[in-house]
């Protein structure tokens, strides 16, 4: 069991072990609106935006499958990786479901523009497991925040593009 958050690379993600959550860091650089299957069409401005989620049946396979651009359509999340960069993962494999914690954490977070409604939560009662931010947002204090939100203080690895 790891006690940090960490940035994760494509080839970095070979290395992933454990089960527990995870965060997205995604940059749409232009506007775009995307079928999102029952959600219709969302129109996603450019900018940062931080997706929740969980693997408690193991974060290897789960975050090498958000990496990759061609995979058939399976969650919300599918409809967004397609199109926008995938910059960082961050994860904590404990074996613990962060994912609700840290997306009721990250409404509060400066920056934060907006959700779209339903966005990854179909399986919980909140609002979304998917904000978007400013695209000049600071991630290294978004990861400090949602750190908090574990009650523990995480280690980060630094990887070329965090």
């Amino acid at each position: 069991m790891s006690t940090s958050i960490r940035p994760a690379t494509e080839a970095d993600a070979l290395d992933i072990t454990g089960k527990g959550s995870y965060v997205l860091v995604l940059r749409l650089d232009e506007p775009r609106s995307i079928d999102v299957g029952k959600l219709g069409r969302v129109c996603f401005p450019a900018g940062v935006y931080l997706y929740f989620g969980s693997a408690l049946n193991g974060l290897k396979g789960r975050i090498q499958r958000h990496l990759r651009r061609e995979k058939k359509v399976h969650w919300h999340i599918d409809h967004l990786t397609s199109l926008a960069s995938i910059e960082d993962v961050w994860w904590i494999d404990d074996g613990r479901n962060w994912e609700c914690g840290w997306a009721n954490r990250a409404a509060g977070l400066p920056g934060w523009n907006w959700s779209v409604a339903g966005f990854g939560s179909s399986d919980c009662r909140c609002s979304s497991h998917l904000h978007a931010f400013d695209s000049t947002s600071n991630l290294a204090s978004m990861r400090r925040q949602l750190q908090r939100v574990c009650g523990r203080r995480f280690k980060r690895e630094a990887t070329a593009s965090g």
